[in-house]
């Protein structure tokens, strides 16, 4: 793990002193509402991360350092983009501008101030995302999927049904608490993909939406899954035994930090 100070494509490491960043506080110390508004989940809410880069910039003369500042900042996205503290992670951050403008050196060539950036999401993410691919008759499947970060991700799952349709498929991540299942009931025809986004809550079936098919499972709320920090054994059930006999589960997400 090495610094790398990068916000968009603008790489200002050369120039970074140092790296200030508040610890983000829980807004709320109990247990809040799930998105879907049906469970209770344990991932906590947290206020923006602020972020203070001391940076400094020379030149031959004052206006040569102004113009090597300018070069950065002026190139930076406007909009929300990652900004990389180390070259395996990064924050989804918005830059709030300069401060501490100081100009120092004999002649003023050398220019020293911090940029501003402010997370609204206080997570760090990896930069390489992790794909899980699991193949095998479905009825009683299970398989471990290991969420390599120390805080809850909410998984884009893909399911493509081979060998005949798939019929009312239920998935449940027995290692979370509470461990409610997540459920679809309805047909998804072989060589299709069911796609279930459990951060964006949405659902597709061959690319249309399907949120008509997340229904009840033994009278209680399906809930959108999620992974725990560290290994997750996910079981797999049908409501026709071995029917389709061979299903492909891709677990996608990205691993993150509070």
């Amino acid at each position: 793990m090495a610094l790398l100070a990068k916000f968009g494509t603008i790489d200002f490491t050369a120039n970074v002193i140092d790296w200030q960043e508040s610890a983000p506080k829980r807004t709320n110390p109990q247990t809040t509402p799930r998105k879907d508004g049906v469970t209770l989940s344990e991932d906590p809410t947290y206020e923006a991360r602020d972020v203070s880069v001391p940076i400094r910039v020379t030149g031959a003369t004052a206006d040569a350092a102004l113009t090597a500042l300018d070069a950065i900042v002026n190139n930076f996205p406007s909009a929300r983009d990652k900004l990389y503290k180390y070259t395996d992670r990064y924050l989804n951050a918005y830059f709030i501008g300069v401060e501490n403008l100081n100009f120092a050196g004999s002649i003023g060539d050398v220019i020293e101030c911090n940029l501003r950036f402010l997370a609204d999401d206080p997570y760090y993410y990896t930069a390489t995302p992790v794909q899980d691919s699991q193949t095998g008759k479905i009825q009683g499947n299970t398989f471990v999927v290991n969420n390599t970060g120390l805080s809850i991700v909410f998984p884009t799952m893909t399911f493509r049904p081979s060998g005949g349709s798939m019929t009312s498929l239920k998935i449940t991540n027995t290692t979370s608490a509470p461990t409610l299942p997540w459920a679809y009931q309805g047909t998804v025809v072989a060589g299709q993909d069911l796609i279930a986004n459990f951060e964006k809550k949405t659902l597709t079936n061959n690319g249309v939406n399907a949120l008509d098919g997340w229904k009840t499972v033994g009278g209680t709320a399906a809930s959108w899954l999620w992974l725990q920090a560290g290994n997750n054994t996910i079981e797999v059930t049908t409501l026709t035994p071995n029917n389709p006999p061979t299903l492909a589960i891709t677990t996608a997400f990205t691993p993150r930090w509070s």
